[in-house]
């Protein structure tokens, strides 16, 4: 066998061991992808029981039980769906009695500082119709302001009248 021969047959055997290497390569990198898609599957299924496990808990559930209540302000019901994201909120919401679910969604509107809104305070001053337009204008200004919404909206109502007119 000449020189070339040699060489050649060098070669040839590199050309093998690298084909075997990736060959193994090949087969360890197709094992570890088959696990990991096994893994995630694995993931998928249980996670499937557990939906499928009758969760009494579901937002459609929560959205079905608040259409049961009645008239609620779209504010109220805006405040429901958003407090529905949370699934703690949506279990307490399915547990308690029916008289209670309104309340229970009041005490967000309250928590989040929304008890004390612009709309609500004139909505509010609109029942007094004898205001004069000077009084209206005052209160209205005062309504930019949060700590003036929450005097007008807390203090008595046979009071609001006097407290709006010492704005003036």
């Amino acid at each position: 066998m000449g020189l070339h021969g040699k060489k050649r047959k060098k070669e040839n055997e590199k050309e093998s061991m690298i084909s075997i290497w990736m060959g193994e390569a090949l087969m360890a990198w197709t094992e570890a992808s088959k696990a990991r898609t096994e893994a995630y599957k694995r993931k998928v299924r249980e996670r499937s029981v557990e939906v499928s496990n009758g969760n009494e808990f579901t937002i459609e559930k929560c959205i079905d039980a608040l259409n049961t209540l009645g008239d609620i302000d779209n504010n109220l019901y805006v405040t429901a769906l958003t407090s529905f994201k949370d699934g703690d909120n949506r279990e307490i919401f399915m547990r308690i009695d029916d008289d209670k679910k309104i309340a229970w969604l009041n005490s967000f509107i309250h928590a989040s500082g929304n008890e004390f809104t612009i709309a609500k305070c004139i909505d509010s001053l609109n029942t007094y119709g004898d205001l004069d337009d000077e009084v209206y204008g005052k209160a209205l200004e005062s309504f930019k302001d949060a700590d003036n919404r929450k005097i007008f909206m807390k203090i008595d109502d046979g009071k609001k009248i006097a407290w709006l007119k010492s704005l003036v």
